[in-house]
């Protein structure tokens, strides 16, 4: 994964399956499970040389706010989120049916 600058600088590394998001806001940012909040004019947090060699790395970043969710969607700002959370529920007896 890699995040390119509209103004031709270099890419960002952030790393391999990873996940990033931004609210409508754009004061904060979500990166594999993480919400990091960002300083007026930054687009990401300083993410180390090369990217992240694990998905643990990302929660190590000072400011980081876990989500423990599945398929988060950010909305209007990093307050508001969607996710899903299912259930199922199963027949637990075998009744034969003729």
């Amino acid at each position: 994964m890699q995040v390119f600058p509209l103004n031709g600088e270099t890419p960002i590394q952030i790393g391999n399956s990873m996940y990033v998001s931004w609210p409508l806001d754009g004061r904060s940012v979500f990166i594999n499970g993480y919400l990091f909040p960002l300083k007026p004019g930054e687009v990401l947090p300083a993410i180390p040389t090369g990217g992240f060699k694990s998905p643990d790395e990302v929660g190590r970043l000072p400011g980081a706010h876990q989500i423990e969710s599945d398929g988060v969607v950010l909305g209007p700002s990093a307050d508001v989120y969607a996710f899903y959370k299912g259930t199922v529920q199963r027949n637990l007896y075998r009744i034969p049916i003729p």
